[in-house]
């Protein structure tokens, strides 16, 4: 049976309803848990968020939202992404019609943002992005999407990694090179050594976020010349995420990228994690990561996403 809502029960997600939305996540949200500042850092905190594309649902008479929505519209390549980061409803609450009318309410407020090659597309939002698909897991919201016309893309793989109680600091100095956290001096030659160096559009925009951390999340590899060779972060999505990574070409092989990534995991280890998430890994590169510290593929997400052109005329 559906229920009946009108725009009058939207709010948009602000700093003051913030507590009580993220309890509706916290209670409600199965597979995936984040802090209450990552969830922030992800809504409220991301460069591209605009309160009219969040939608809160309140029922009458009652100040426990049962249902959240937010979207975030990027720019890409040649042309804008409408992409939803949140989107849960309260299980008493489903299977009512709810999830369907604040998706078509979130379209229609985004139209007017978005051009005629523009797509809709779920969870992957770089550089703040929460996880790069959907969590296979959740059946219902993948069906749900599906139904709505997004299609499947090609799996994406997280993984994750137990840090070891036996880990300690990594060495300072090994293969010659200098492994070290970033520091101000380093700030602008490893963004530049990131956008020169790898084809990933938003890594650099990836790394910066970490440096506005009180200790930066950033580890860097430099030569005798104070050169910048490699590179790792974490905590960029959410803390204990890792990645991007990266080493110059003519070094890779030696080492170095898995002496950046032990330095990440001490790191992470030390704020009092004792698992991390490395995000969004393909192809061989889940090999090396089992190898190296033992990840596995955990969860496996599902891109969805579907051309603006289909709700053109719709919503």
């Amino acid at each position: 049976m559906e229920m009946k809502f009108s725009i009058q029960n939207l709010q948009p997600l602000t700093k003051d309803i913030l507590d009580n939305v993220y309890k509706l996540y916290q209670d409600n949200e199965q597979f995936f848990r984040i802090t209450k500042s990552d969830f922030e850092n992800q809504t409220l905190g991301d460069t591209s968020f605009n309160p009219e594309f969040s939608l809160v649902l309140y029922p009458k008479k009652s100040d426990k939202p049962i249902a959240v929505l937010v979207g975030v519209v990027k720019k890409g390549y040649i042309k804008k992404n409408l992409i939803v980061k949140v989107f849960l409803v309260d299980r008493e609450y489903r299977r009512k019609g709810i999830g369907t009318w604040m998706f078509k309410e979130l379209l229609k407020r985004a139209r007017q943002s978005l051009n005629i090659f523009s797509s809709v597309t779920y969870g992957f939002s770089p550089p703040q992005f929460l996880q790069p698909g959907v969590d296979v897991r959740h059946t219902s919201l993948l069906f749900f999407l599906q139904s709505m016309g997004l299609k499947r893309k090609k799996s994406r793989n997280n993984l994750t990694v137990h840090i070891s109680k036996d880990l300690t600091e990594p060495k300072t100095y090994k293969y010659g090179f200098t492994l070290q956290r970033i520091t101000p001096e380093f700030f602008s030659s490893t963004l530049e050594f990131v956008k020169k160096g790898f084809f990933a559009p938003t890594w650099s925009a990836e790394v910066e976020l970490t440096f506005n951390f009180e200790k930066p999340t950033t580890f860097i590899a430099l030569d005798e010349n104070k050169n910048v060779v490699g590179f790792a972060s974490h905590s960029t999505c959410f803390f204990s995420s890792f990645g991007p990574t990266g080493v110059l070409k003519s070094l890779r092989g030696k080492g170095i990228g898995g002496e950046l990534l032990k330095w990440c995991l001490w790191d992470i280890k030390n704020q009092g994690y004792d698992t991390s998430t490395i995000m969004y890994v393909v192809g061989n590169t889940v090999a090396y990561y089992s190898k190296t510290v033992g990840a596995f593929i955990h969860p496996v997400h599902i891109p969805m996403r579907a051309s603006i052109l289909k709700w053109r005329n719709l919503y």
